[in-house]
């Protein structure tokens, strides 16, 4: 929003006299952020099964299961689900990267 938009609400705001100071300041508030688009919360890490897992990896299950003990994987719990884990997908890219290297 422009100096001269928030210069005419604070004109029109001032200029009525049953509006306290602090609500003056929530309406100049709520104009200055209604210029900015909101907040994009970024997208939920990708949970990955452990078979889906082992073919990125092109290993085998237990190869999973053994580098998940070792500490080089982290399981994650599949949302909805009592006891199926899997890996999220930007571990695996990491342990692909730091291999690749």
């Amino acid at each position: 929003m422009t100096q001269t938009t928030l210069d005419a609400c604070r004109a029109l705001i001032s200029a009525d006299s049953t509006l306290s100071l602090s609500d003056r300041r929530a309406i100049m508030e709520a104009v200055r952020q209604a210029g900015k688009p909101p907040p994009v919360a970024p997208p939920p890490p990708r949970i990955i099964s452990r078979a889906e897992t082992a073919q990125l990896l092109n290993r085998s299950s237990r190869a999973v299961d053994y580098l998940a003990s070792q500490g080089h994987l982290k399981k994650v719990r599949m949302p909805g689900r009592q006891r199926c884990c899997g890996f999220r997908l930007a571990d695996i890219e990491n342990l692909i990267n730091a291999t690749a290297q």
